[in-house]
This record gives structure tokens, C-alpha cells and sequence, in this order.
């Protein structure tokens, strides 16, 4: 299992709580310290060269690569929590898009290989290879304000709202991607 995950699921475990977006917020002032939680339990697992090798394979993950690798810790995690355990695969699938923008560089423009001066040594850095924000939507959600038209299939990025692959109820087969915004805050519901 990555280590990186393995961490951000201990972390979320011990701290008890049924929102992950309480932890995220950056508004909340909770994310600083919820990533260095993350970043100690993760230093106590690889080095950092090892961390370097660790971000360059979750930049090449795909989604569901994400969700098979961490399905069996989240459920062992958080047994009777349904609703958390979604939101933890979906919020971790999302990480390599993450991890991407964090190598991206001169040295490698789509973020696939960590720059030789990489350390997540910091809170900051640790919580920058991580989602900005909680995805608001969930799979086979209906598209807002098209309902009729598409169906949500995954979560293939963030930064300004959410952006998804949606299919097209219209044409079958026909697939095309989505951007829906604002993304959650801990103000909104």
C-alpha cells in the first residue's frame, strides 16, 4: 500500500471524525495540523528518498488504481462508517492529479518525476500532494442544472470546482467532461 495513504487513513482514524472536509478546510485552521499529523505518521514510514520514488508512482496512479490499493485499509479503518469510507476513496483518488501539480516543473512538464531537491518536510508540502477540497458530487450523481443530458462517471481533477467525466444519456458510449463549481467549504453544506 502507499504509504502516503496509509498515513492520511491512520490520521483521519485517530482523529474520529464523520466529515472529511472538518480536517481539509483550510478556512477552519484544522489542515495545518491535520497534515503534520499526516507528515509525522508518513516520516515514521519512508525516508525521504524513498518519499521522492513514493510521489513519482502515485503521479502515474490512475483513479482506480487509488481505490484498489487503499479499498481493504478504508473498510478496516472505518467499518461502520459508510458515508466516510466513500469519501475517503474518492478524496484519495483524486491524488495523483494532486501530486502531478506539485512535481510539475521545468525539469518535467506533466509532473511525473520529482525534481532532485523534492522533500515533503513540511505540513505545506505534505498537504499540497492532497486535494484542495472535498469533492461535493458523488458517481452516477446527475449533472446540476443538466440533469436530464449527463450522469457523473469519476472525479478526474479540481482546482476551480469540480471536474468529472461525465456520460452522455443522449448518445451511449458518448463520454465528455464536466466542470462543476463551488467546490465544498465548511461553510456550505
Amino acid at each position: 500500500m502507499i504509504q502516503l495513504f496509509q498515513a492520511f487513513i491512520d490520521d483521519v482514524a485517530h482523529r474520529g471524525v464523520e466529515d472529511l472536509a472538518e480536517l481539509i478546510a483550510p478556512q477552519l485552521g484544522k489542515a495545518v495540523d491535520f497534515f503534520q499529523g499526516v507528515r509525522e505518521k508518513y516520516a515514521k514510514r519512508k525516508a525521504l528518498c524513498d518519499q521522492r520514488d513514493e510521489a513519482e508512482k502515485i503521479a502515474r496512479m490512475s483513479a482506480e488504481q487509488v481505490v484498489a490499493d487503499i479499498r481493504e485499509e478504508v473498510a478496516r479503518a472505518f467499518p461502520d462508517e459508510p458515508k466516510l469510507r466513500e469519501e475517503v476513496e474518492l478524496y484519495l483518488s483524486l491524488a495523483p492529479g494532486a501530486v502531478q501539480r506539485t512535481l510539475r516543473g521545468k525539469h518535467d512538464p506533466k509532473g511525473l518525476s520529482a525534481p532532485a531537491d523534492f522533500a515533503p518536510d513540511s505540513p505545506e508540502k505534505v498537504a499540497a500532494m492532497f486535494p484542495a477540497a472535498v469533492p461535493t458530487l458523488r458517481p452516477n450523481d446527475p449533472v446540476p442544472g443538466r440533469e436530464e443530458k449527463y450522469r457523473l462517471i469519476e472525479p478526474v481533477g479540481g482546482g476551480f470546482g469540480e471536474v468529472w467525466k461525465a456520460a452522455d444519456r443522449m448518445t451511449p458510449g458518448h463520454f465528455t467532461a464536466i466542470r462543476c463549481s463551488p467546490i465544498r467549504t465548511s461553510n456550505s453544506t
